[in-house]
C-alpha cells in the first residue's frame, strides 16, 4: 500500500535533515545555510518522491487488472467446434485402425500411454470449467505431431480453441520427455556401451554408425 501524503512528508523531512546534516559537517556550513540548503533539498526530494510513488500506484494498477484478466473464465471449446470424430473413436464407432492411422499406436497402446501420463496431467474439475481429460490431450498431442504440426487443423478435429491445444501439447511433450524418457530410454555412458549399440544396429537394420 501506498503510504499517505502526511507519511511521504514525514519521511522527506527525515531524510533531507539527514542529508543536510551531513553536509553541514562535511563542509562546515552556517545556521542560514543550513535551513536554505535543508528547504532546497526537501522540495527537490518531496517532488521525486511523488513521480515515484505514483509510478508506483500504476504499477500496482497494472497488475491488479492483469489478475483480473488471469481469472476470467476462458475457452477450451470454441463455439461451433465439435469433437464428434474424436467421441466416435473413443466410444468404438470408428474402426479400431482409426488408432494406428492418426496416433501411430494401436488401441491397447493408447490406453497404457494414458495410463502412464495419468499422473502428471490429471486436473481436478472447477466451477470455472470442467477440464480436458488425458485422453483427449494424448490424443491431440499424438494428432498433432503425426498431422506435421498443423494447430488449427488439430483445433479443430477435437472442438478445442488453438491456445488450448498449443498448451496441451507443450506439456504433454514435457511430461513424456521428463517422466517417461528417464524411464524408457538409457542411454550409453562409454565407449564400449556405444559400439555395443552400433554392431546391434547394423545387425538388424544394415546401418552402420548409428545408435
Amino acid at each position: 500500500m501506498a503510504p499517505t501524503s502526511t507519511k511521504r512528508r514525514e519521511i522527506v523531512c527525515v531524510i533531507t535533515t539527514l542529508c543536510v546534516l551531513i553536509m553541514a559537517h562535511q563542509h562546515s556550513l552556517t545556521a542560514i545555510q543550513i535551513e536554505e540548503r535543508n528547504h532546497q533539498c526537501r522540495n527537490h526530494l518531496f517532488e521525486i518522491f511523488l513521480r515515484v510513488s505514483s509510478i508506483s500506484e500504476v504499477c500496482t494498477q497494472l497488475r491488479a487488472s492483469r489478475k483480473r484478466q488471469r481469472t476470467r473464465q476462458r475457452m477450451w471449446i470454441r463455439p461451433g467446434r465439435t469433437s464428434t470424430w474424436w467421441d466416435n473413436i473413443r466410444t468404438g464407432v470408428s474402426l479400431p485402425e482409426e488408432y494406428k492411422e492418426n496416433f501411430r499406436m494401436r488401441k491397447e497402446n493408447f490406453k497404457k500411454l494414458c495410463n502412464e501420463l495419468r499422473p502428471f496431467r490429471h486436473k481436478k474439475e472447477t466451477v470455472m470449467r470442467k477440464p480436458i481429460d488425458v485422453g483427449t490431450q494424448v490424443a491431440a498431442t499424438l494428432y498433432y505431431l503425426n498431422d506435421e504440426g498443423r494447430m488449427r487443423k488439430t483445433a479443430n478435429a477435437f472442438g478445442m480453441s488453438k491456445s488450448a491445444l498449443s498448451i496441451i501439447v507443450r506439456r504433454v511433450c514435457r511430461a513424456i520427455t521428463t517422466h517417461l524418457g528417464p524411464k524408457y530410454i538409457s542411454l550409453p555412458t562409454n565407449e564400449k556401451d556405444v559400439q555395443e549399440l552400433v554392431d546391434k544396429f547394423l545387425t538388424r537394420h544394415g546401418m552402420p554408425q548409428c545408435l
